[in-house]
């Protein structure tokens, strides 16, 4: 009797969730252009946000007496770091090209980095998270510092053309 009293709660509980769920993704169809453009908003935002917590994370460590990040151009300090591109001028309309994308975010690169080990290239930001967690190059498993990151120049020159190609309207 008991068992089967509950059984029904849980049977209207689920019929009141699926009358809740009809039409929930309807709004979506009907407006894909604002779809599109909310999408690319939430990524932006998102990548604007995952920024932030790395740099404050980067930011801390440095009071902590971590090293400091390098100069452009720091003596023996290995390949130098460049300052990211300015890549928030993007007509979010556009279809950005593979080889632009950074393979684990699947977000514009803004500062692309090879890795020594593995010839990958993926976004700076991408390699410091996966460092703070493993200090592997994240294909081969070899060992990986931050110095060893070389900005990959024809990346860089791809992605600047581009990104001038396609402003925001």
């Amino acid at each position: 009797g008991e068992e089967v009293e509950d059984q029904e709660d849980e049977e209207d509980e689920d019929d009141e969730d699926d009358q809740e769920m009809q039409g929930y993704g309807d709004e979506m169809d009907e407006d894909e252009e604002g779809g599109d453009l909310h999408n690319a908003a939430f990524a932006e935002a998102q990548t604007r946000s995952m920024d932030a917590a790395v740099d404050a994370h980067y930011s801390t460590a440095a009071l902590a007496g971590a090293r400091p990040a390098r100069a452009l151009g720091g003596a023996g300090a290995g390949p130098p770091v460049l300052p990211p591109l300015d890549v928030s001028n993007v007509c979010p309309k556009a279809k950005i090209p593979d080889g632009l994308l950074d393979p684990i975010t699947q977000l514009l690169m803004s500062d692309p980095v090879t890795l020594p080990s593995s010839g990958a290239t993926l976004d700076r930001t991408t390699v410091m998270r996966h460092l703070a967690t493993s200090n592997q190059d994240p294909y081969t498993m070899t060992p990986l510092t931050p110095a060893q990151l070389a900005p990959d120049m024809a990346a860089r020159t791809k992605i600047q053309t581009w990104v001038a190609s396609h402003p925001k309207t």
